[in-house]
């Protein structure tokens, strides 16, 4: 979709003659379409309340659907073996630097067994399931905390998959770098240290909340916005203080300005972004920005299609899929409480639209549900 194999090879040789170090997200999860025959025998599968037998769906995460992303059974070491030699093999062609765990704060991501199915004995009196099927968890229950992070050996001892997948990739490189998102969240705190002491840079999203609080509103994960009462500043010591109590000596921490489904700064924080901006480079921590956002742009996205139909829009002549710039900088951003309209496709960016051809943003719950406002703003362009 983005050039292939020979597209990426290209980004790759500009980064080293510019001396840019080259970060991959990698997933825990695969295609649901299509995907390698390789995969077939390590699905994992639950019944639905009917009794039919499905794959289990991936969680949240950087993809237009829910359903995109089919999830692996961690309870097998074929799993694990695989999924590590995927990425060496993957980040040894390319010359890649290091891999970002997409929700690397689940990794890996072992559900409850489904006991009552896997028992089940039938009429002819013989077990439904085997022995091996048991203990490898063939059917599961939607559950996440389960395995290591549902046991207290996760308040003594670091996980266990990192330490393998952190071991063997040093092994081939000892300055790769391991990079995992840790949001945080109830049934999730603090788990930035087990990451830290596994062998994995936690990056956390828990800054842009705590300023929120400041200006008066509550930021959900998912990038919902509330008016709450505002914080005294009180609050950013005790949130820092508490993310960094109990790491290891020498951790180091990355700090997010945004992620994928959070708002800008510029946005979210009105004339309050350029303190944002400051705490955020003043602390020991990394900073993480996006492209573009120090200087405020701001993007329009035409009519996209999701990925998997992209080879079929981009043979359209205006390529759907393309991000245009507009000359929307961040002082068009920085008015307390503005909401974000969109103007008709052939507006002049400069020129301020007029109130009939203004149109709310139609704001969803998650990022996995982008596709609603595609098909409720299809007749313009969204800012």
């Amino acid at each position: 979709m983005l050039g292939g194999e020979q597209g990426l090879t290209g980004v790759m040789r500009a980064a080293k003659q510019n001396r840019v170090k080259v970060i991959v997200d990698s997933l825990a999860r695969i295609s649901s379409s299509r995907h390698h025959r390789k995969y077939k025998k390590l699905l994992l599968n639950y019944l639905d309340e009917d009794g039919r037998r499905h794959i289990c769906y991936g969680t949240d995460g950087q993809a237009q659907k829910f359903e995109d992303t089919a999830m692996l059974n961690y309870r097998k070491l074929e799993s694990w073996e695989l999924l590590i030699d995927e990425v060496i093999s993957y980040t040894q062609k390319f010359g890649v630097d290091g891999i970002h765990l997409d929700n690397g704060q689940a990794w890996p991501q072992i559900m409850e067994p489904d006991v009552e199915e896997l028992s089940r004995i039938d009429v002819d009196g013989q077990p439904a399931y085997t022995a091996e099927d048991f203990m490898n968890g063939e059917l599961v229950l939607r559950n996440e905390n389960h395995g290591y992070w549902n046991s207290n050996n996760m308040e003594t001892y670091p996980n266990p998959f990192f330490i393998k997948m952190c071991k063997k990739l040093w092994l081939h490189n000892s300055d790769f770098m391991i990079i995992g998102e840790c949001w945080g969240g109830f049934m999730f705190e603090h788990r930035q240290i087990i990451l830290a002491r596994s062998g994995v840079i936690p990056r956390l999203f828990k800054l842009p909340v705590a300023l929120s609080a400041i200006m008066g509103k509550r930021l959900h994960n998912d990038g919902r916005l509330e008016n709450c009462e505002r914080q005294t500043v009180v609050g950013i010591k005790q949130w820092y203080e508490d993310s960094r109590r109990f790491l290891p000596d020498g951790t180091i921490l990355m700090q997010s300005s945004t992620s994928h489904t959070l708002p800008l700064p510029a946005y979210l924080y009105g004339q309050g972004t350029w303190a944002a901006i400051d705490t955020l480079f003043f602390m020991p921590d990394l900073p993480i920005t996006f492209m573009g956002e120090l200087e405020g742009e701001v993007y329009k996205v035409g009519e996209v299609a999701t990925v998997f139909q992209q080879d079929q829009a981009s043979t359209s002549h205006h390529n759907p899929g393309e991000l245009r710039r507009t000359n929307s900088q961040i002082m068009r951003a920085l008015k307390d409480g503005e909401e974000l309209t969109q103007a008709s496709t052939d507006q002049n960016p400069v020129t301020p639209p007029a109130p009939e051809q203004r149109r709310g943003l139609p704001k969803v719950r998650s990022g996995v549900n982008i596709a609603q406002i595609y098909v409720e703003a299809k007749e313009g362009q969204i800012q």
